[in-house]
C-alpha cells in the first residue's frame, strides 16, 4: 500500500517543521544511507563540521554552537550569505548531504541529514528544500527509511522503503 502526501509549506523560518510525515518501516541498513538517497543527482556533496564544502555556487560551513550543543549551518551562494541558522538539535551531528536541482528553470537546494543519535539514526531524517536565494520551500523531519529523492515535473518526491512517498510541489 502506498501513502501519498502533497506538501506546500510555509516560509516562517528556515528550520521549523511546518509539517511532518511518518511511516513505520524496518530500519535502514548501512546501504540505505542518505548517500543513496541523492544517487541520481549530478551535483551533490557531503558536509562535515569544521570543513567548508562547495557545491556549484554554494559554499557550506558547519560550526558547533556551544551554548546549545547544536550546529550552525551557514550557506553562501556566490559569496552572499543566504542561510545562517542552527540545525535542529536532534540532527546537529548527523551526516548532512546536499544536492542542487533545476525545476521548471529555477534552481533549488536540497538538504538531508540523519539523526545525531546512533540509536535512531537509521530511522529519523530531516529534509529541507530552499530556493537559490535561501528562502525556504519546506523543512520537515521524516521518520522511516528515506530510500530515494526523485525529481518530478513540478517538484520532487521523497520515497521511503516500504512504499510510502511524499511529494513537494514548487
Amino acid at each position: 500500500m502506498q501513502t501519498y502526501q502533497e506538501t506546500n509549506m510555509d516560509r516562517s523560518d528556515h528550520f521549523s517543521a511546518a509539517s511532518s510525515f511518518s511511516e513505520s518501516t524496518a530500519l535502514d541498513s548501512a546501504a540505505g544511507s542518505l548517500t543513496s538517497s541523492f544517487q541520481g543527482f549530478s551535483e551533490q556533496t557531503e558536509i562535515h563540521s569544521g570543513t567548508p564544502a562547495q557545491l556549484g555556487a554554494y559554499r557550506f560551513q558547519l560550526s558547533p554552537l556551544q551554548s546549545t550543543r547544536s550546529m550552525l549551518m551557514q550557506i553562501e551562494r556566490d559569496g552572499e550569505t543566504i542561510i545562517n541558522a542552527p540545525l535542529p538539535l536532534q540532527f546537529a551531528k548527523g551526516e548532512l548531504r546536499s544536492a542542487s536541482i533545476r525545476i521548471r528553470g529555477a534552481e533549488y537546494l536540497l538538504l538531508a541529514v540523519s539523526s545525531a543519535s546512533r540509536a535512531i539514526q537509521s530511522s529519523k531524517r530531516w529534509f529541507a528544500m530552499f530556493r537559490a536565494d535561501g528562502s525556504k520551500v519546506c523543512a520537515t523531519p521524516v521518520s522511516g527509511a528515506l530510500a530515494a529523492i526523485v525529481p518530478t515535473g513540478d517538484g520532487i518526491a521523497l520515497h521511503f522503503s516500504g512504499g510510502a512517498s511524499m511529494k513537494i510541489r514548487v
